[in-house]
């Protein structure tokens, strides 16, 4: 895909107007940008050995703090491979989750292999046909900050898909170190405990 934002682009834009307090919870090729420049203390680098797990696991966090916002960034090709999620969110009704698809058409974590279904999948009416009643799509840069607004002040769960432009140079996405210490660390936060 040569259209796009640059996955870094995203990021700073998603920074700029998320909510505080708020988790995100990056995967994928959002991990290395939001690990340089720095994860918030609730927040949660999630890069798992088998993919489509991102979108239930924020889900869980957000029924667990209904009172906190919870954004999570999946890749296209993650939620395709559980697109069950997007119902089970739209049946479970948190209004404080927000679904941000990093839409690249690629298998990124596996090599770049296309995405099943490539350009055809209209991930927005997907999670509409799911029942998530917020669903959009941006493809430019000067779209994110409104559409970002727009998807934090849903009032139900929402889904953001964004185009993403694929950088040949990024290095493999990776997880930031061992996952225990980490998910201990969030645990604590969520629950109040401190650091």
């Amino acid at each position: 895909m040569t259209d796009g934002v640059a996955i870094a682009e995203l990021v700073e834009a998603l920074e700029a107007v998320r909510p505080h307090p708020s988790t995100v919870i990056p995967t994928m090729s959002a991990v290395a940008p939001y690990v340089a420049r720095g994860l918030g203390p609730g927040d949660f680098a999630y890069l798992p050995s088998s993919m489509g797990q991102a979108v239930p696991f924020a889900l869980g966090i957000a029924l667990g703090r209904p009172d906190l916002p919870v954004a999570v960034l999946v890749g296209d090709g993650s939620l395709l491979m559980n697109l069950g999620c997007l119902c089970t969110a739209a049946e479970a009704g948190a209004r404080n989750l927000r679904i941000v698809v990093v839409e690249n058409r690629v298998y990124e974590v596996t090599g770049g292999q296309p995405v099943v279904g490539g350009a055809a999948v209209d991930l927005p009416a997907l999670a509409a046909a799911c029942g998530l009643r917020w669903a959009r799509r941006v493809e430019r840069r000067v779209e994110l900050p409104t559409a970002l607004r727009e998807m934090f002040s849903a009032s139900e769960t929402a889904l953001l898909s964004v185009a993403v432009r694929r950088d040949p140079a990024a290095p493999p996405a990776r997880p930031p170190g061992p996952a225990a210490p980490r998910f201990a660390a969030l645990r604590r936060h969520l629950a109040g405990e401190g650091a």
